[in-house]
């Protein structure tokens, strides 16, 4: 796998799409992350997961985000992953998403672009604005992209908080993974591992 130096010490990953789960470097926490809107805009979630270079699930997170387009969902979603992550004091971090509008956004802050040049929308501008300034807190960053069919768990957590009667979900997998709510989710990351262990 190849790296690119980028600014403020950050990189990027220099490969093509997959479609599978990839394991981090070592070294380094990989934040999958996913928004949902049920219209565009309409009814919307996001969500994400950490895990470690074993594959193992750190945390996850989940909640309802209102009204949004897709693309403000997907922002939302890369938004609350990075709160989360510098409060837990991730300071080596893949961002990896299904979304080529956010990863790309997301590479060119890391290059030191300005907000104001990434932002395609006046509904996520603030958002994107936000996320630049907390990249900052983060010592070295990776952005990849994964089609959709490899970012289920993201996916499955951005549907959850798609739903407006749910509470946000934000918490350690080990208090979360014994709950039934979660045998699908539980099924998608075990999957994820297996194909992450058979590359």
């Amino acid at each position: 796998m190849i790296y690119q130096q980028g600014a403020k010490q950050n990189f990027q990953l220099a490969n093509q799409s997959c479609a599978v789960f990839r394991k981090p470097p070592e070294g380094f926490i990989k934040l999958n992350c996913d928004g949902a809107a049920k219209g565009n805009p309409g009814p919307a979630g996001f969500g994400g997961i950490f895990r470690n270079t074993e594959g193992a699930t750190q945390w996850i997170y989940a909640e309802h985000g209102g009204t949004m387009s897709n693309n403000e969902a997907e922002f939302m979603a890369v938004h609350q992953g990075l709160k989360i992550a510098r409060r837990n004091g991730y300071k080596k971090l893949e961002i990896e998403g299904d979304s080529t509008l956010v990863i790309n956004a997301i590479r060119q802050l890391i290059q030191g672009k300005s907000w104001e040049k990434v932002v395609k929308s006046w509904r996520s501008a603030s958002t994107v604005r936000e996320i630049g300034d907390m990249l900052t807190g983060i010592d070295v960053t990776l952005t990849s992209h994964v089609r959709r069919e490899g970012n289920k768990p993201a996916d499955c957590l951005a549907n959850w908080g798609s739903n407006e009667r749910r509470a946000p979900i934000d918490d350690s997998w080990t208090n979360q993974k014994k709950l039934a709510r979660w045998d699908e989710l539980n099924q998608l990351i075990r999957k994820d591992n297996d194909e992450a262990n058979q590359g």
